[in-house]
């Protein structure tokens, strides 16, 4: 019973240290991926169906517009235009681009965890194999040694 509750207690702990590990690495990659593909067509056909009422479809127009840099400099950039109009050309729901932008960086966050979790239960049991093995190891010379 005590091989027991500490297995479980140790593969807690290591659980835990992969996950600690895992989930900062996972959500950098998840926001330098998702910042990449926020403005493409992959992601607008992701997200029609969130930001839009039913039988209406994410009407996208970018245009050249200018910002102020960091030197206060004006710099050119690219402005988007996000309407949903439905099918008769009608605009149903007007300048949805900060609640695109909203939706698409909070589903990269929640899938950048579930992926962590995905990978921790994956990887805890070989990384636990990995750890008893070489902890045998480490007592063993020791016990050698002694």
């Amino acid at each position: 019973m005590k091989s027991l509750a500490t297995g479980t207690i140790s593969g807690c702990v290591v659980w835990v240290i992969l996950f600690v590990i895992l989930a900062p690495l996972l959500w950098v990659v998840v926001f330098v991926t998702s910042s990449f593909m926020t403005f493409t067509n992959v992601s607008y056909r992701m997200m029609q169906p969130i930001l839009c009422p039913a039988d209406s479809t994410l009407d996208v127009k970018t245009f050249d517009t200018t910002t102020t840099g960091s030197n206060y400099q004006a710099i050119r950039a690219v402005g988007h235009d996000m309407n949903c109009i439905s099918s008769s050309g009608e605009t149903v729901k007007k300048d949805v681009v900060v609640e695109y932008l909203l939706y698409w960086r909070g589903i990269g966050l929640v899938s950048g965890i579930v992926l962590a979790i995905v990978l921790t239960f994956v990887l805890a049991a070989p990384a636990g194999a990995l750890i008893a093995r070489f902890l045998k190891r480490f007592t063993k010379a020791n016990s050698v040694q002694a």
